[in-house]
């Protein structure tokens, strides 16, 4: 298993180059996976495509081997999370930027 903390694809093709390695260097029946906090359609393809099981937190699951095929997709994907706009202009910024603006 590799665990990746994030599921966007440029991540999840850094964990499949880490599994091929290790599935490479060693010997005997492995079953790749990957694991993530949530995998999009595009990175499930991706994982499908290097015959890599997947298993991410919001209940997606493909795993495959001998015969025996375990596959769970769920449909809706998780809300995305709204970050709070920092401000330029809270106080010490501001002290900051006056500083640095204030001619001498």
């Amino acid at each position: 298993c590799e665990l990746s903390a994030n599921g966007q694809p440029r991540h999840v093709r850094n964990g499949l180059f880490q599994l091929r390695n290790y599935v490479a260097n060693n010997r005997g029946k492995l079953v790749p996976i990957l694991l993530a906090p949530y995998l999009s359609t595009d990175s499930q393809a991706l994982c499908r495509e290097h015959e890599v099981g997947f298993l991410d937190l919001h209940g997606n699951v493909f795993i495959s081997f001998d015969g025996i095929s375990i596959e769970r997709l769920v449909a809706s994907a998780p809300t995305a999370e709204k970050r709070k706009l920092k401000s330029l202009f809270v106080p010490k910024a501001t002290q900051l930027l006056h500083v640095m603006l204030h001619d001498n």
